[in-house]
Formats: C-alpha cells, sequence, structure tokens
C-alpha cells in the first residue's frame, strides 16, 4: 500500500466564462498558464453543465443554450502563503466572476521520485 498523509493546504477556486478572453487568449488559459509559472502545485479547470453568477444570466453548456456563458472553474491548491501570493498575479481586469480561497486538507500520496520534484519546486 502507498503511504499516505494529511497535510494542510489552500485551495482557490476561481470561476470565469467560457467566452472570457485576456489578450485573445482564453482566459482560463491565461490564468493555468500563470499558475504552472508561478509553481503552483497542481490545477485543474472544470467545465460546468450550467451556472449563473451575480448578474443572474443562466449560462448553460446545451446545444441551443448560452454556451459562451458556461462556466469555467479553475481549482488549484497549495500552501495557503502560496496561494495567497498568486492571487497577486491575478490582474484586476480580468473578468473573474468568482474567487473564493478555503483552508483544506490534502491528502499527500508517498510515489517514487516526488520528493525530487518537491525540491526543485521549493
Amino acid at each position: 500500500m502507498t503511504p499516505r498523509a494529511l497535510v494542510p493546504a489552500c485551495r482557490l477556486t476561481v470561476t470565469v466564462l467560457n467566452r472570457s478572453r485576456w489578450k485573445h487568449t482564453p482566459l482560463y488559459v491565461e490564468i493555468l498558464t500563470r499558475a504552472k509559472r508561478y509553481g503552483l502545485r497542481n490545477a485543474t479547470v472544470l467545465r460546468a453543465v450550467e451556472g449563473f453568477g451575480a448578474d443572474g444570466v443562466v449560462g448553460t453548456a446545451r446545444v441551443l443554450g448560452l454556451g459562451d456563458r458556461a462556466p469555467l472553474m479553475l481549482v488549484m491548491t497549495d500552501e495557503e502563503p502560496r496561494i495567497s501570493g498568486f492571487l497577486d498575479e491575478l490582474d484586476p481586469l480580468m473578468e473573474i466572476e468568482s474567487m473564493v480561497v478555503e483552508r483544506v486538507h490534502q491528502v499527500v500520496v508517498s510515489v517514487p521520485g516526488a520528493g525530487q520534484q518537491m525540491q526543485e519546486r521549493a
């Protein structure tokens, strides 16, 4: 069995619209690129089926729906100081619908060679 440990971590969830752009690049791609460049532990982009923001307009991924308004969520986890520092990498002019920061516990699985990657990241 692979050894596991629970460690304190922080999760940042950023919600953007499918149509949102940053200098001709999809906004979710720009945020994901910045997270990788900053060295966050992990990041994932999830496409929502349906949702709405503060404006109350429902975006949907249905065939005849408002697909360009369908929400995308970027979920990133790392240590709290790294997530806090990464927030400064997000430009205030980006069309971000919402951001949520949560304290969580991350399950860390010991994988051969992972220690070397973590040392290189630090």
